[in-house]
């Protein structure tokens, strides 16, 4: 799915591990669902909910990602190693090609 402009306030972007194929996009997107929230998209690594949410709220889906082999990323540094190894993933296991001539180093940044 397209992500969708950044320049939407009102949009709510969650950075997860442990996101690593099409079923965990299945899992995440149903579970955060049941809790009653819009997901305006949806990827590896990423959920985009339609509308702001409080602390309680934010503590309500880790804990249910948690209990489903997941984990809210709060930090800066956690998000750039999850979307590192998100192009990995994407590149081993999804069919992702990149030019024959460029670098692995490169492909990922």
């Amino acid at each position: 799915m397209d992500i969708p402009n950044k320049k939407n306030t009102s949009l709510e972007v969650l950075h997860i591990k442990n996101m690593v194929c099409d079923r965990c996009i299945k899992v995440v997107g149903e579970e955060i669902s049941k809790l009653g929230f819009n997901i305006q998209f949806i990827e590896l690594g990423k959920v985009g909910l339609q509308s702001r949410i409080n602390v309680d709220e934010v503590d309500l889906i880790a804990h249910v990602l948690e209990e489903n082999g997941f984990k809210l990323l709060n930090d800066k540094k956690s998000r750039i190693i999850s979307k590192i190894k998100i192009e990995v993933i994407k590149y081993i296991h999804m069919g992702e090609t990149i030019p024959e001539r460029m670098n692995f180093s490169t492909y990922i940044s």
